[in-house]
């Protein structure tokens, strides 16, 4: 059943015992390291030492590529099968779904909270521009004022000319 996975196109299939094996030019063609680690979810290197311990075989290619046919990747370590990962990461996704979900609702609230802040806090700007513009114009006021008192309480009459002293003609004399 298993093998029947790895096929890329519908092929031939001959009923052996309870698996189908791939018959034909259609069957998948050898996989290399890489893939074949995808393929079973092990660790590149302990599909190699399958391959160096000989528990593994392989083919190589012109290109000097270890190539493992597909069947013989099946046997040693079973292919594992899209559903069965699925189905062991269905909890931990429905969790991260949440925790993601959570998560969003989160951001929203604390957007809605920054933006409050925002409108607060321009409000508080034009406060202060109002306190500045209202201070700066009783100071001139208040200038104006005192200028005015100031005024008032001088006296403001233009002063007479007065007369030249006239010195005493005894004064020449002493001195």
């Amino acid at each position: 059943m298993r093998i029947s996975l790895l096929l890329r196109n519908p092929c031939k299939m001959v009923e052996c015992k309870d698996t189908q094996v791939p018959f034909g030019k259609d069957a998948m063609p050898p996989v290399g390291l890489k893939e074949a680690s995808k393929l079973t979810g092990k660790n590149q290197s302990t599909i190699h030492r399958a391959m160096k311990s000989g528990r593994l075989s392989f083919t190589v290619s012109e290109a000097g590529e270890r190539m493992i046919d597909p069947a013989e990747l099946d046997r040693v370590f079973p292919i594992s099968q899209p559903d069965e990962d699925a189905r062991k990461d269905a909890p931990e996704l429905e969790s991260k779904l949440t925790q993601l979900t959570q998560l969003r609702v989160q951001l929203e609230v604390e957007r809605g909270k920054t933006a409050l802040l925002q409108d607060r806090l321009a409000d508080k700007d034009g406060v202060i521009d109002d306190l500045r513009h209202r201070l700066d114009t009783e100071a001139e006021e208040r200038r104006r004022t005192q200028a005015q008192l100031t005024a008032l309480l001088t006296d403001q009459r233009p002063k007479a000319e007065e007369p030249p002293t006239r010195r005493s003609w005894w004064r020449f004399g002493k001195g």
